[in-house]
């Protein structure tokens, strides 16, 4: 790991910092290079230093060395490499296009006193094809293009490739991470990334599908993502004209998603491709992104943490970018976005006062609203939270139903174009710290799904 010490920290001068996890260096940038009290600013890459808290000695967020083989699936299951390394194997892309060419034998004449006799050889012309035009590798999910870091939970890379080995290199990385590996359909679970490569193959000599996607929560890590190899050549693919985008918490994170009640969450517990609304994508066969943060709400966090709200995360681009970087492209945006926010806001256990459901539905038409301002015509679903109840914490509360209502009124105001989703109150079978399993989540995906699609005519 390098650290990064900004001239005006070391020459005593006032300036302004940048905030914790905020960018404070690298090329082209302009901004703050002093970090607040308790943050280091620190290398993660040529165009990108962050405010990461420790001190300079911290070794934490290290990029290590690949020290295990590489990824081979050979199955439809879904296997699992705990904390695991990915091997560097990879082979230098020696991809070429020759240039047709042409032999061809000269004619000759010979005379012999008044008889001519003519002899002419035939043309042979020998052309050796040229590939196909290259392709290039997809970002999924909403991942920033100039660190093309893997941070929001979903995001990542994709590509077609010929061939029988790829490899996408780690330019870095910090924390604990996790991740889905989809190789032409079957799934490898990587369950705590390390090295400096994900190696695909050997593979069967053919055409192949690749796609990584984050399992796990921004602020347990992130993957900075590096060029991608082949032993051939990266296909030409036309990306995905269809796209939805979700919103939200812990629940569409996947939040202890793979746990058993009374574990404690991590990176390898959490399976974002699992939840909800990842699922209901593959249903529809289009393309999705996340935008979601464990403990956050559209009005209070978790906690009352003083931490930005989730309308405030969603200008970001990176989920540790600073606010209002997203710049919305066009390419990007999605015909329907889910909005999954109120598990954290109606939460207090008697530690805080209850909701104000005025407040709250008013935060959602404000969010919905300015989505629409820069989605047009984009269609609004807003989901109720599985883990809201109307006997808990007293059945005075009646939360799940108080919620329903809050969206129902929130969808009206919203206009012809936003849509209310019940999820309704879970039942035994959870995951950590009562979070929805696979099945659940699998279950409300085919009813989210179902109503995209009336909406949609998908």
């Amino acid at each position: 790991m390098k650290t990064f010490i900004p001239l005006a920290a070391v020459a005593g001068t006032a300036a302004a910092q940048a905030t914790v996890w905020g960018q404070c260096g690298g090329i082209g940038y302009t901004g703050p290079t002093s970090c607040v009290s308790g943050t280091v600013c620190t290398y993660l890459n040529d165009y990108y230093y962050q405010c990461i808290p420790g001190t300079a000695s911290t070794t934490a967020k290290t990029t290590t060395k690949a020290t295990t083989t590489p990824v081979k699936t050979t199955t439809t299951a879904k296997t699992t490499t705990p904390s695991t390394t990915i091997k560097t194997t990879t082979k230098s892309t020696t991809t070429s296009s020759k240039i047709p060419t042409t032999t061809t034998k000269s004619t000759t004449t010979s005379s012999k006193s008044t008889t001519t006799s003519t002899k002419t050889t035939t043309t042979k012309t020998t052309t050796t094809s040229a590939p196909p035009s290259t392709g290039t590798p997809r970002l999924v999910g909403r991942c920033n293009p100039s660190t093309r870091e893997m941070s929001w939970p979903g995001s990542g890379i994709a590509f077609t490739f010929q061939g029988t080995t790829a490899s996408v290199a780690i330019a870095s990385l910090w924390g604990d991470t996790s991740v889905d590996i989809f190789i032409d359909g079957a799934t490898t679970v990587i369950s705590e990334v390390s090295g400096t490569a994900f190696t695909i193959g050997p593979l069967a000599s053919g055409t192949h599908t690749v796609e990584i996607r984050k399992r796990s929560d921004a602020y347990y890590g992130s993957v900075y993502l590096g060029d991608v190899t082949t032993d051939g050549y990266i296909v030409n693919t036309a990306p995905p004209s269809k796209r939805i985008e979700i919103v939200g918490d812990s629940i569409s994170v996947g939040y202890g998603l793979d746990g058993v009640l009374g574990c404690t969450n991590s990176a390898a517990l959490e399976d974002n491709p699992l939840t909800y609304g990842a699922v209901a994508a593959g249903i529809l066969g289009v393309d999705y992104s996340v935008v979601a943060w464990s403990g956050k709400g559209i009005i209070r966090n978790y906690a009352d943490d003083g931490q930005p709200l989730m309308p405030e995360l969603y200008t970001r681009w990176g989920a540790n970018d600073v606010d209002n970087t997203y710049t919305y492209p066009a390419a990007l945006a999605p015909q329907a976005v889910v909005i999954n926010l109120g598990t954290n806001d109606f939460g207090y256990l008697g530690a805080r006062d209850p909701v104000n459901v005025t407040a709250y539905t008013n935060a959602i038409i404000s969010f919905g609203q300015t989505l629409q301002s820069h989605y047009p015509g984009v269609s609004i679903f807003l989901m109720s939270s599985p883990m809201l109840s109307d006997t808990y914490p007293t059945a005075a509360d009646a939360q799940h139903t108080t919620e329903s209502n809050a969206l129902k009124t929130a969808a009206t105001a919203l206009g012809s174009k936003a849509y209310f989703v019940d999820w309704p109150t879970q039942g035994s079978d959870v995951g950590c710290d009562y979070h929805p399993v696979a099945s659940t989540h699998a279950a409300e995906a085919t009813v989210l799904a179902a109503a995209i699609k009336s909406a949609l005519g998908w």
